[in-house]
C-alpha cells in the first residue's frame, strides 16, 4: 500500500500523472493534489481517494471503486471539484467516513457493496443520480453522531441499510428491497418523484422503521406501498396530483399520528383497504382524502376539513376516536 500523489493535469491511467511514475493500483491511496485536473480513461480501483482543495477529477462516465481507507479513516475526503460524469462504488470492509461533498460538482451514481461497510458522512451531502445500497450501511451522521443531510436526485434501493438519524433526507424515489431496512430520520424525509417502476415509495417485505419522523410526497402521479409511516404530508405541486396508496400486506395503511393533505389527492389502489390515522387527519385548501368509489374503512383521531378541502367519505365506516388540539372531533 502506498500513496500516490499526482504531479500534473493528466489522464488518471497515464503514469506522468503520478508521482510514483505509473497508473495507481487498488491497493493505493490516491491523492489528487491542488491546481492538476485528472480525467478518468477507464473505470478505476483504489484504497482511497482525496481529492486536494484546488484539486479536480473529471468522471468522463466512468467509476471509481473504494476498497479501504486512507491513514486518517477516510475512504473518499473531497475537498476539490468533481467534473463530469463520476461513478462511486465504496466497498471498505471496515466503519469509514466519507466527505463526498468539495467545492464544486457531485459524484453521481454512489453504491455500497460490502457487508462489513459502514459509511459515516462527515458532512451535508448530494448525489446527482442513484444511491444503491447493496450491501452494509450507510449511516448519515458522523462518527461522533451529529447528523448530517443527504440528498439524492435518483432512485435510493436498500437491500443493505440506511439509517437517517435526525437528518433531513430528500430523494426522488425509494425502495426497499427485501433484507433491507430504511431506519428513517426522526425529520422529514421528503420523496420528490417516482421510480420506472411507477413508484415513489416501494416497500419490498424490507423493514421501514419511522422513528417518529415525517415522509411527504411532492410528486403529481406515483404510488406508494408501505403499511406504516408516523406523519404523513401529501404536497403536491398542484391540487391535482394525485398519490395511490397500495398495500403491502394486511390491506390497511396505517398513520401512527397525524396525515395532512396539504396540495393533491390520496387515494386507495384497493378500494376495499382500510386507512387508519391514530392521531388527527387534516384536509387544507387544496387537498382531497378519498375518492367516491371507496368501501373500505376509515379511522380517524380527528377529522379537519379546511375550506377548499375534500372528503370523499367511504360508502363503509368513518370512524373518530378524538379531537384535534381545536378541541373539535
Amino acid at each position: 500500500m502506498a500513496t500516490v500523489t499526482s504531479v500534473g493535469s493528466g489522464n488518471y491511467n497515464t503514469g506522468s500523472t503520478w508521482d510514483s511514475g505509473a497508473r495507481p493500483g487498488s491497493s493505493d491511496d490516491v491523492v489528487i493534489a491542488s491546481g492538476h485536473t485528472v480525467t478518468l480513461a477507464q473505470n478505476e480501483n483504489a484504497n482511497s481517494l482525496t481529492i486536494a482543495s484546488g484539486g479536480t477529477i473529471v468522471g468522463a462516465g466512468y467509476e471509481i471503486t473504494i476498497d479501504g481507507e486512507d491513514g486518517s479513516g477516510f475512504a473518499v475526503n473531497n475537498d476539490g471539484t468533481i467534473s463530469g460524469n463520476l461513478d462511486l462504488e465504496i466497498n471498505t470492509p471496515a466503519t469509514t467516513t466519507c466527505d463526498f461533498q468539495g467545492s464544486s460538482g457531485n459524484f453521481q451514481h454512489v453504491k455500497l457493496n460490502h457487508a462489513s461497510v459502514d459509511v459515516h458522512l462527515s458532512g451535508n451531502t448530494t448525489f446527482d443520480g442513484n444511491l444503491t445500497i447493496a450491501a452494509g450501511t450507510f449511516d448519515c451522521s458522523n462518527e461522533g453522531g451529529d447528523s448530517k443531510d443527504l440528498t439524492v436526485t435518483g432512485h435510493v434501493s436498500v437491500t443493505g441499510t440506511l439509517t437517517g438519524n435526525a437528518s433531513t433526507m430528500t430523494f426522488k424515489s425509494l425502495q426497499i428491497d427485501s433484507g433491507g431496512t430504511y431506519s428513517a430520520t426522526s425529520g422529514t424525509t421528503t420523496i420528490t418523484g417516482e421510480h420506472t417502476s411507477g413508484f415513489a415509495w416501494y416497500n419490498v417485505n424490507g423493514t421501514f422503521t419511522h422513528n417518529n419522523g415525517n415522509v411527504e410526497f411532492n410528486d403529481n402521479a406515483s404510488h406508494i406501498r408501505e403499511n406504516t409511516f408516523y406523519d404523513l404530508n401529501i404536497n403536491c405541486d398542484n391540487s391535482g396530483g394525485t398519490i395511490t396508496w397500495r398495500d403491502a400486506s394486511g390491506n390497511t395503511l396505517t398513520v401512527a399520528n397525524d396525515l395532512t393533505i396539504t396540495s393533491g389527492i390520496l387515494k386507495r389502489e384497493t378500494v376495499t383497504d382500510t386507512l387508519t390515522v391514530t392521531a388527527d387527519v387534516d384536509i387544507a385548501a387544496n387537498g382531497t382524502l378519498g375518492q367516491i368509489t371507496d368501501t373500505g374503512a376509515n379511522n380517524f383521531g380527528s377529522l379537519t376539513i379546511n375550506s377548499g378541502g375534500t372528503y370523499n367519505a367511504t360508502s363503509g365506516t368513518t370512524t373518530i376516536t378524538n379531537k384535534a388540539s381545536t378541541n373539535f372531533a
